[in-house]
């Protein structure tokens, strides 16, 4: 077994807290503000900040739990979960820089570049996490050792 830098955990255990806490923030404030009144950019901004902060934070979170799989697995899960995590940071970003200077964004969806780099990554990473041929495989065994 791969050597546990304890106090990487540790900050990685935090940086999961974040994405959570920054993940309902982002609802809160994108549901309850920005669906509410589209012409609100500073309420849209703050949105995008929060999806930034999640992606970032999740580049940490998943480094470390990447540090404790066996294997080549660990090589994609990291490739796929730091892309992941610098993309959604990437779009909210952009985001945020074209609300705060008031310039047009267009409407998400899953199939425009910044909308596939948050929505479809974090889909194909999550599946490919938990699908059935994966499951028993050496992969999960060793995360659930832990």
């Amino acid at each position: 077994m791969p050597p546990v830098d304890r106090a990487f955990s540790r900050r990685a255990g935090f940086q999961a807290y974040l994405i959570g806490a920054f993940s309902l923030a982002y609802a809160v404030v994108f549901l309850g503000f920005v669906r509410r009144d589209p012409g609100d950019l500073n309420a849209a901004a703050v949105a995008a900040a929060l999806l930034a902060g999640g992606g970032l934070s999740a580049t940490i979170a998943v480094v470390a739990t990447a540090g404790r799989v066996l294997g080549d697995a660990r090589w994609w899960l990291t490739a796929v979960g730091v892309g992941y995590g610098l993309l959604s940071a990437v779009h909210g970003v952009t985001d945020a820089i074209a609300n705060v200077q008031g310039l047009p964004v267009a409407e998400i969806s899953p199939t425009d570049p910044r909308g596939l780099a948050t929505f479809g990554s974090t889909s194909w990473s999550c599946s490919s996490r938990t699908s059935p041929r994966r499951r028993a495989s050496s992969w999960s065994r060793a995360v659930s050792r832990r």
